[in-house]
């Protein structure tokens, strides 16, 4: 019996707790059969009901999100990327015409999630790369000037490379005066 009339004051009770309870008045008095009545209207026998604040909860700011931080890029200045190797004007001698270029990156890449390295071979993009190594295949015999870039996620340059000149000679079996 005891619980039917806690759950009846809470279901009378529960609308009030969403209301402004400084604006509403609330009176409780006991009725016939000894059962509890609550309303908004006076009576004679009623006695007030002070109803507690409510609780609430404001929350705490929250803190900046991840990927906000990450793409706010270091200014270009403090960054520096060069090639490696090749060194500038060494001749490379490969019958394949392969080489693998190095580049150097401050800071490291890994410090710097999200950008890239862009190498340039004769001012032409030859590949994109997260880590400062491009093997290149087939190259041409001759002269060539290599570069690379250092890219933000959305493509932005940030950095850029002096270029550096290096020699393909491919030696043949059949064209022996030729390289």
């Amino acid at each position: 019996m005891r619980l039917h009339i806690w759950l009846l004051c809470f279901a009378i009770l529960a609308p009030f707790a969403a209301v402004d309870q400084s604006a509403a008045e609330v009176y409780k008095r006991v009725g016939p059969g000894g059962v509890l009545e609550f309303s908004d209207q006076p009576a004679d026998d009623a006695e007030s009901v002070v109803i507690p604040p409510a609780n609430t909860y404001r929350q705490a700011p929250l803190p900046a999100f991840a990927a906000d931080a990450e793409s706010q890029e270091e200014p270009a200045a403090e960054l520096a990327v060069s090639i490696v190797s090749p060194a500038d004007d060494e001749p490379v001698v490969n019958t394949a015409g392969e080489v693998t270029v190095r580049a150097s990156v401050e800071p490291p890449l890994e410090s710097t999630p999200g950008r890239r390295l862009q190498f340039l071979l004769d001012g032409r993009p030859v590949g994109t790369e997260a880590e400062p190594l491009l093997h290149l295949d087939n190259v041409d015999r001759g002269t060539h000037q290599l570069a690379v870039q250092l890219l933000a996620r959305d493509g932005e340059v940030l950095a850029a490379s002096p270029s550096s000149t290096f020699h393909m000679i491919r030696p043949s079996v059949h064209l022996p005066g030729r390289q």
